[in-house]
Order: structure tokens, then C-alpha cells, then sequence
């Protein structure tokens, strides 16, 4: 459930909503700063994204116009040409994060539009964003073919989006399932645990190589977004979904909810809510710090099961 007290938020829950700019941050770590600016409200760095899947989570209109704000109009070319707008993506308010804002916070925040149905926002953005998305990053092939979509609505680059998704699954999970292999990271690890933990697997050259050119969970996660906002069936689309099934964990609720598989209530109930966004982790390597937060920090605002309920109903309501 959805609690945007001030009081409440900046004092007593993990997930936090700011009624300045009605984005999603989280509880200051002990390592953090003190910033003047965001204050009890942090995580900045990733605040876009955290905020679109606040708004797939409860739907809410100020956290829509929050991140609608983190894309600014800005007009190309000396003579000011209204339609040269383009739209400069941020990692949160205040224009934070312009140089180097990534991939990941844009393909949340427009798949969260495309999933609560905001088509004429969608293709305002999408039709003016621009290939490179900072001044540190670009968009990928996949992503771009994905976001001409959403801007056009053309089956060309549908087809475009769904064979490039399936062909990078098609070299890159198989490739990861044997590096994890290699790794020995197979194993649960846990809970709490961070990178310096007893780990059931070694350090040494065939974990570097794992971390170093194996695929992430975060980029399934995403990857997942993409696929399930914009789905494509076919061949493409069956040999794509069980690519992605066959990498991800059974533990993972919100992914298999993603490629359509079936979650039961009871699972549901049994993820113990935690610091971080577990669906885009993986339980038996060790990226971060991680440990379960106490009912008082996760009874509102509880953003990882929250999102389990919005995707369930949302899939219902698309599959009757």
C-alpha cells in the first residue's frame, strides 16, 4: 500500500516517496553523505528507475508527473526550431544525473508509462529522445528498436526489437549459465551477506571472468520490462522466453511473472522484504548489501511485493 506522508516516509519507512517531486528514494546508508538537498531521501543515482516501478506498483499520478519531470525539452539547431524538441532524460529531480544517466532508469520509466496505459506521453518522449541518452551512454540496438516502437507503433520495428532481444539471449545466457558453472556460484547464499562475506564459491579467475562477461540480472530484469510491455510471439517469442526462464531463478517471482508463468499467493508470502530490489539480483552471487528489513520499514511502501500485486492484476486483465 501506498503511504505518502512525509513524516511517515522520512522517518520510519525503507522505500520512500518525496512529495517534492513525487519520486522514489530510499533510506539513507550508513556509508552516504549528508546531502542538503535530498536529505532523509536517497539513492539518487537510480531514483528514475526506482520511481518507475513505483508507478507500476501503485499507479499513482504524482509519481507519473515526478517522473514525466525527469525528462526536460530542450531545442536543437540556431534558430530554435520548436520541432527539433528533443528530451534529456535525468536520474532524479533538480536535472541530477543529466552527464550520465543510463539506460536503465529510461526503459523503467517508459515501460511504467506503457504499463499504466499513458500512450501520448509515451510517444511524446520516445519520438524525441535521442540515440545517445547521456554524455556517458548510448542506447543499445535492442533498446533503440524498442523505443521506435513505442514511438511509432510499426510493426517493422517490432520484429526489429524481437529478433535482436532473442539473438543477444541467445549468445549471452547460455554463455552465463557456463560461466556461473565455471564460477561454482550455484548456491544460495544467506541472508544478510555483502561482497566480503563467507561465500560458497572462490575468489579467483573463473569468478572475475563470470563478473567480468557474464550477464547480469539487473540486464534481465530490464530486458524482461522490455519483452513484457512490448510482447512478441512466434518462434522468436517461445525460444526468447524460455532463453530468459532458463536463466533466471525459480526463486525470482516477478520475472516468471514476466514471461507469463504462474506465481501462487503462497510464494507471494514467503518473500521477506529487504534492502534492495531483490527480483533484479541474484541469490547466489554476492553483489551488495544485503539483509531483510523489520515489518515497521516495509509496512507501506512495500515495493518489491507491491509490484508482485500490480503485475497480477495486470496480467488478468490482459489475459481475459
Amino acid at each position: 500500500m501506498l503511504n505518502k506522508d512525509y513524516e511517515i516516509n522520512s522517518k520510519q519507512l525503507f522505500w520512500k516517496f518525496r512529495p517534492e517531486d513525487g519520486l522514489f528514494y530510499h533510506s539513507k546508508y550508513p556509508w552516504e553523505h549528508n546531502d542538503p538537498y535530498f536529505k532523509e531521501f536517497r539513492g539518487e543515482y537510480d531514483t528514475l528507475f526506482r520511481s518507475g516501478l513505483a508507478y507500476i506498483a501503485y499507479g499513482d499520478e504524482d509519481i507519473k508527473q515526478g517522473i514525466l519531470n525527469c525528462f526536460r525539452p530542450y531545442i536543437i539547431g540556431e534558430e530554435r526550431d520548436p520541432n527539433k524538441t528533443k528530451y534529456q532524460a535525468s536520474r532524479a529531480s533538480n536535472r541530477f544525473g543529466e552527464d550520465d544517466v543510463s539506460r536503465d532508469q529510461i526503459i523503467l520509466a517508459l515501460s511504467s508509462l506503457e504499463f499504466n496505459g499513458d500512450i501520448d506521453e509515451i510517444k511524446e518522449i520516445t519520438s524525441r529522445l535521442s540515440f545517445r541518452v547521456s554524455r556517458r551512454f548510448l542506447m543499445t540496438p535492442t533498446m533503440w528498436f524498442w523505443v521506435k516502437y513505442l514511438s511509432t507503433r510499426k510493426k517493422g520495428w517490432k520484429r526489429a526489437f524481437a529478433f535482436m532481444q532473442t539473438l543477444e539471449h541467445s549468445i549471452n545466457i547460455p554463455l552465463t549459465k557456463f560461466l556461473r558453472f565455471l564460477a561454482g556460484a550455484t548456491k544460495p547464499i544467506p541472508l544478510p551477506h555483502d561482497q566480503h562475506s563467507e561465500l560458497p564459491y572462490k575468489e579467483g579467475w573463473r569468478l572475475k571472468l563470470y563478473k567480468l562477461l557474464g550477464y547480469p540480472e539487473y540486464g534481465l530484469h530490464f530486458a524482461a520490462w522490455q519483452y513484457y510491455v512490448v510482447p512478441f510471439d512466434g518462434l522468436l517469442g517461445k525460444l526468447n522466453k524460455r532463453l530468459m526462464r532458463w536463466q533466471m531463478q525459480d526463486s525470482n517471482l516477478l520475472l516468471r511473472m514476466l514471461v507469463g508463468e504462474e506465481v501462487s499467493v503462497v510464494e507471494m508470502k514467503k518473500f521477506k522484504p529487504t534492502n534492495t530490489f531483490m527480483w533484479q539480483r541474484r541469490t547466489d552471487v554476492a553483489t551488495a548489501w544485503i539483509y531483510e528489513l523489520k515489518p515497521i520499514q516495509y509496512q507501506n511502501n512495500n515495493l518489491e511485493v507491491d509490484i508482485l500485486q500490480s503485475v497480477l492484476k495486470h496480467s488478468h486483465k490482459h489475459t481475459v
